[in-house]
């Protein structure tokens, strides 16, 4: 902790750097939310707030916003949207308040993912919602002679695809997570978390590189509430549902594809040998 000496702003930026390698392609939080986040953090800290507290403000500020999204009134509507991007600020800014005074927690962290996870759960519903309720944002206000209650259940459906998906990443790495990264650490395998291959330079990784780096700005929900907010202003909102619902359809089949078969490579070099850690290259 800083008590007699609070940290400077270049204190606060040095401890970010365990999170550069994540943030880096992410052009919104590296361009605008991280600017605006180092600052305040620098003020709550010189004000004596707690990670804790932060993370309570933070996800009132989600919670706000998803009530106020389906309203029939635009300037409620797009007030919640300020108050989901609000969320987002004050989420860099308890995890910034962590890092540099060293007060990171297992109670901060499950803080921050109720909060996340109640928000991402709602998040499609509620723009669904908003579509139903607010006509004028759409495009189409209806498909092939469908009732606007199309875009309501086209929202429900992409929640769940998103969810699915999620939750297939969640049952790989809780069930076989250790496994896996003990198997592709022997053997010398790349994970499809990597960032970037540096000593690659062909074309096809380069494009890989780039087609990944676009997939992770897509799938942070930064991005998502800068979407709603661009779609909301041309009132094409219909348009973001149906790509957000393509979107998720792909990265649901892609990643039921991706897990099973890395459990089957697992199985193929000997799941209970993996487990018990018998085998000499561990």
């Amino acid at each position: 902790m800083f008590d007699s000496h609070p940290p400077s702003l270049t204190q606060i930026k040095l401890a970010h750097q365990e999170r550069i390698e994540y943030e880096r392609f992410l052009i919104l939080n590296t361009y605008f939310f991280r600017p605006i986040s180092f600052p305040l953090t620098w003020i709550c800290i010189r004000l004596k707030l707690s990670t804790e507290f932060i993370s309570y403000l933070s996800g009132l500020a989600g919670l706000v916003g998803l009530v106020l999204l389906p309203s029939r009134q635009i300037l409620i509507s797009i007030t919640g949207i300020g108050f989901l991007m609000l969320y987002n600020l004050l989420d860099c800014i308890d995890g910034d308040i962590a890092r540099v005074t060293n007060t990171k927690n297992p109670y901060g962290k499950f803080l921050d993912s109720i909060a996340g996870d109640t928000l991402n759960f709602g998040f499609f519903i509620a723009v669904g919602i908003m579509a139903y309720r607010n006509q004028g944002l759409l495009t189409f206000s209806s498909v092939f002679g469908w009732s606007p209650t199309t875009w309501l259940l086209v929202a429900v459906l992409t929640q769940f695809l998103f969810t699915l998906q999620d939750h297939y990443a969640s049952v790989f790495y809780s069930q076989m997570g250790d496994v896996w990264f003990k198997a592709i650490a022997a053997n010398g395998k790349a994970t499809n978390n990597t960032p970037s291959i540096k000593n690659k330079k062909s074309p096809s990784s380069l494009l890989v590189s780039i087609i990944r780096n676009i997939d992770h700005n897509i799938y942070v929900f930064e991005t998502q509430y800068l979407l709603l907010l661009i779609t909301f202003l041309s009132q094409t909102v219909d348009l973001y549902l149906c790509f957000s619902f393509s979107y998720y359809f792909i990265h649901t089949i892609l990643k039921l594809i991706l897990y099973i078969r890395r459990a089957r490579y697992i199985k193929s070099v000997g799941v209970s040998q993996w487990a018990s850690g018998r085998r000499e290259d561990l």
